[in-house]
C-alpha cells in the first residue's frame, strides 16, 4: 500500500494506492480506498519501480547525486539518496531498499526547495500472493505499443510534432501509440531523471467544448484548458492536432516545458503566456 501526496494542491491532497507486481506481467495500480471499485491500471512488464537506464543517465547529467544516510521505511532498511540542483537546494530525495533496490519513498521539490509531492510505501509484502494481476476482471491493458526511432520519424514526416526534448533537461525516454488512422494517439514520456511529463498527441480539435476536470483559460484569442488536482494538466488544439500534457513535476518546472510544442494560436503564444503567468495564476 502506497501513500501519494500532492503538497502544492490547496489543501494538500493524499491518495492511497494498492500496488501489486507480478514478474513478466507487470504492475497493477488500484485505488487503495475501501469501496473505490475501480479496476486499476496495469503497467508492465518492467520491474516494479526500476528506472530505465536512460533515467539514471539523465539524473546523473542534470543533478548532483550523493548518498546521505541509512534510514528505515516501512520497517525496512533504506539508503537515502539526495539529488540537488547546482549543489544547493534539494531537487529530490529517494529512499531505496537496501536489500532489493525497490524505491520505498520519494520526495520531489520545486525550484524554491519547497516540497511539491511525495510517495511512500506504508506496508510491503514481498512474498508471492494472489490475486493474479493478469486476471482480466481486475486489470487494464498496458498503454499502447512502443514506437522505435524509425516509426517516430515516419510520424514526423506525416506532420506529427513529436519533439525529442522539452527543454530544462527533459528528454524523450519512451514513445507509445494506440489506435490507427484518425483514431491514433501517441503518448510521449519525457524526464530529466526525477520527474515525468506525459504528452498525448492525436488528430482532431476541441471545437470549444468542455473538458472534464479542466477550466478554459483564454489569452490573445486562444483557449488552453488547464488545471488538474493531481498535478499540472493542459490541453489545447493546434494545426489539426490535440495536445494533452500531464505531469508529476512541480508547476514551476512544467510551466515552461510546453514551449517545445505547437502554439495554440501561432508563434509567440507561449512567450506571452510566460510573461503573463502572474495574472493567469497557478494553472500555468
Amino acid at each position: 500500500m502506497q501513500s501519494v501526496t500532492w503538497w502544492q494542491s490547496t489543501p494538500p491532497r493524499t491518495e492511497l494506492v494498492e500496488v501489486v507486481h507480478q514478474p513478466e506481467t507487470g504492475t497493477l495500480f488500484s485505488p487503495g480506498r475501501e469501496g473505490a471499485g475501480a479496476p486499476g491500471f496495469l503497467m508492465g512488464p518492467a520491474p516494479l519501480d526500476a528506472p530505465h537506464d536512460d533515467l539514471f543517465a539523465l539524473l546523473d547529467a542534470n543533478f548532483q547525486v550523493r548518498r546521505v544516510a541509512t534510514e528505515v521505511v516501512g520497517g525496512r532498511a533504506a539508503v537515502l539518496v539526495q539529488a540537488t540542483r547546482d549543489g544547493s537546494a534539494p531537487a529530490a530525495r529517494f529512499w531505496v531498499d537496501a536489500d532489493t533496490g525497490l524505491l520505498l519513498r520519494r520526495e520531489v521539490y520545486d525550484l524554491d526547495g519547497e516540497l511539491a509531492y511525495s510517495s511512500a510505501f506504508l506496508s510491503i509484502d514481498l512474498a508471492p500472493r494472489s490475486p493474479d494481476v493478469a486476471e482480466p476482471a481486475r486489470r487494464g491493458q498496458p498503454w499502447g505499443n512502443q514506437l522505435d526511432s524509425a516509426e517516430l520519424s515516419r510520424l514526423r514526416e506525416d506532420g506529427w510534432r513529436l519533439p525529442e526534448g522539452l527543454g530544462a533537461g527533459f528528454a524523450l525516454v519512451e514513445a507509445r501509440s494506440t489506435g490507427s488512422g484518425q483514431d491514433r494517439v501517441v503518448h510521449l514520456s519525457y524526464s530529466e531523471g526525477i520527474c515525468l511529463v506525459s504528452v498525448f498527441v492525436q488528430r482532431g480539435s476541441l471545437n470549444g467544448g468542455e473538458v472534464a476536470g479542466l477550466e478554459p483559460v483564454e489569452k490573445d484569442g486562444a483557449i488552453v484548458y488547464a488545471g488538474g488536482e493531481a498535478g499540472p494538466q493542459r490541453m489545447w488544439q493546434a494545426d489539426g492536432f490535440v495536445y494533452t500534457v500531464m505531469a508529476d513535476a512541480p508547476e514551476q518546472i512544467t510551466g515552461s516545458l510546453t514551449h517545445a510544442l505547437p502554439s495554440p494560436d501561432g508563434s509567440g503564444f507561449w512567450s506571452r503566456v510566460e510573461r503573463g503567468a502572474d495574472r493567469l495564476g497557478s494553472w500555468w
